[in-house]
């Protein structure tokens, strides 16, 4: 966020944008170093498509292996934005990194929508005719049966929608594929303004912890 708000020519934008390519390079290594029940049933990051673009949500401090699997849709979303926002960022220049970087960010928005999120189960519709889309709480778990209001980021992905919209031709399975899938984050940030509003409380504007959106109810999880 700090790289793509500095204007070109700032004297700390360089530094700011290299500080930000290592940020990446830690959650690329993540990304190549899950192994362990993902619950990922296919892998779209790397050059061969053949790397989880969701790593496992805890490593050691090394950063060399698992110690939690599974992704989390919390940390997913704030990485995949500020990977876009660097790439958006330095579009202009495109420094010898770029395409990489470009190429990993547009697959790991696709990864977050097939991965992270979860059709209705009764098959009920959003306002675009589309099956509702609800963010799930990680890879491996959660969705209409147990959700965390905390996690919704409908903002993240407004700009996730565009980014594949954007970059489709160079980096999409074809050109028309983020047109194509946008109706489907269009439900998913619809179902998450509808989650958030029917789990808030009235009296305070609060939401809980933890939410089941079928049953409009905090009996789930912790």
């Amino acid at each position: 966020a700090a790289a793509a708000a500095l204007p070109v020519g700032h004297e700390r934008r360089e530094d700011v944008t290299q500080l930000a390519l290592e940020f990446f390079r830690s959650w690329q290594r993540m990304c190549e170093l899950t192994e362990r029940n993902s619950c990922q049933d296919s892998h779209m990051c790397g050059a061969q498509g053949n790397h989880e673009c969701l790593p496992s949500w805890k490593f050691d401090n090394a950063v060399t292996m698992e110690d939690g699997t599974g992704s989390a849709p919390d940390g997913d979303e704030d990485a995949i934005l500020g990977m876009l926002l660097l790439v958006l960022a330095t579009e202009a220049e495109r420094p010898s990194w770029w395409l990489e970087v470009a190429q990993w960010t547009y697959q790991s928005c696709h990864a977050f929508l097939v991965h992270l999120t979860v059709e209705h189960p009764n098959g009920d519709k959003a306002s675009n005719g589309e099956v509702k889309r609800a963010l799930k709480l990680g890879s491996c778990w959660g969705g209409w049966d147990c959700n965390n209001p905390s996690y919704h980021a409908p903002g993240h992905y407004r700009a996730f929608r565009d980014y594949m919209k954007k970059f489709a031709a160079p980096f999409g399975a074809s050109s028309a594929e983020g047109t194509a899938l946008a109706p489907q984050w269009d439900s998913l940030i619809e179902t998450s303004h509808s989650i958030l509003s029917d789990a808030q409380c009235d009296a305070t504007g609060l939401v809980p912890n933890w939410y089941r959106p079928i049953d409009e109810d905090t009996g789930c999880s912790g």
